[in-house]
């Protein structure tokens, strides 16, 4: 019994292996690029397509209001500081990022 689930483990393991396609565990890929001007937006949701930028760190940002970027925890290193305390005036965020 422990030989013929060694062995499927190892098949199922080199099917996954075998295979670079996957970019989901369930479902395809329906993201689409943004195009330069927004044209394969919807109208009613183009003027949030600015709200997403690229900060000089290298991480991605999203605007939501009030002067509040969102972005990821990993962005910022957690050191003795509070990152409330902690000045941002160095990183700068080109906005509107899209098409590549």
């Amino acid at each position: 019994m422990k030989l013929i689930l060694s062995i499927l483990t190892l098949a199922l393991g080199l099917s996954v292996q075998a295979s670079n396609e996957i970019e989901k565990i369930i479902g395809d890929n329906d993201l689409v690029t943004v195009a330069p001007e927004a044209s394969n937006i919807p109208l009613k949701y183009r003027s949030l397509v600015d709200a997403f930028g690229h900060m000089s760190m290298g991480c991605t940002a999203t605007h939501i209001g009030n002067g509040y970027v969102l972005t990821a925890g990993h962005c910022f290193w957690a050191g003795p500081t509070p990152l409330a305390d902690q000045s941002c005036s160095d990183i700068s965020i080109e906005w509107g990022m899209r098409d590549g």
